[in-house]
């Protein structure tokens, strides 16, 4: 698992070492002294399969890694609460890990916040909005908490 990687060797943070998403001819990392920069974790620690335990975790402690349910709705997502009218893990086109970095809630509809990974023209600005308490598309089925030493 990539968090016992990070835990054992370090990661440099999104500051230091930007990403892109896009495609590049030379995968070759950079060398220079901002890449000798490390981050490490103590982790990975499941958390309870309930949401409640999920913005507890955000709230004191940090972003949690979570996978879900993606159905093809969910590739033209650009805004709002992605909150789906059928079952995700029913109707998905597979798996995705992605980070929930918050929570919060627009015109009473609670939402999580969601760091993706397809770069920042994707969503809002690379982040999307879930719906909160229900379990959509498996958000609590396997979430993971690291702590930032």
């Amino acid at each position: 698992m990539a968090i016992k990687y990070i835990a054992k060797h370090g990661i440099q943070s999104e500051v230091e070492s930007p990403y892109f998403g896009k495609e590049s001819k030379n995968a070759t990392c950079k060398r220079g002294s901002i890449f000798d920069i490390r981050r490490f974790v103590k982790g990975p620690k499941k958390l309870p399969k309930y949401e409640e335990a999920m913005a507890a975790w955000v709230l004191k402690k940090g972003p949690i890694v979570i996978t879900m349910a993606v159905p093809s709705a969910f590739y033209s997502y650009r805004d709002g609460v992605f909150n789906p009218p059928f079952d995700c893990k029913s109707q998905s086109d597979g798996w995705h890990a992605v980070t929930v970095v918050g929570y919060g809630a627009d015109n009473n509809k609670p939402y999580w916040l969601i760091k993706n990974s397809w770069g920042k023209r994707w969503g809002i600005d690379g982040y999307f909005k879930l719906a909160r308490g229900i379990n959509a598309c498996g958000v609590a089925d396997d979430p993971t908490g690291v702590i930032v030493k």
